[in-house]
């Protein structure tokens, strides 16, 4: 699996970090490309994308939550409904039955558009959100 697949996109990672979600994690997007952090610096794992939204200050870095990271950030339950995801071949959803059901490209991307979902629509703060990812 192409490793873009396992991350959130780019343009989901900067909205998290605006709603002040921690910014820690396996892996990260900087000026040059998708990067893992080692002590103080980061070691290029692939190279940015010609993408026009890969817009990034040389020294600034964004979290790119990988699917377990996103999954630990998704409560498993809202008012007593339970999370399900589907990550088969055809489709990748995530889904709060009754409330809401986000698809996406890759696992991380449906993770990701629930997440923003869920804090857009208060029912989960970023605060309750940085609890859960620091938790497990």
């Amino acid at each position: 699996m192409v490793l873009k697949d396992q991350i959130c996109p780019l343009v989901h990672a900067k909205r998290l970090k605006e709603f002040g979600i921690i910014q820690e994690s396996l892996l990260y997007y900087n000026d040059r490309g998708i990067v893992i952090k080692i002590q103080s610096d980061f070691i290029a794992l692939e190279l940015k994308s010609a993408d026009a939204d890969w817009v990034i200050e040389e020294g600034n870095y964004v979290s790119a939550f990988t699917v377990a990271e996103l999954g630990a950030a998704l409560p498993n339950s809202i008012n007593g409904i339970q999370l399900i995801m589907e990550n088969s071949e055809e489709v990748k959803y995530v889904s709060y039955p009754r409330i809401k059901t986000t698809f996406g490209r890759s696992e991380a991307q449906a993770r990701a558009n629930m997440l923003l979902w869920l804090i857009e629509n208060k029912y989960v703060s970023a605060r309750e959100v940085n609890k859960m990812m620091t938790d497990t």
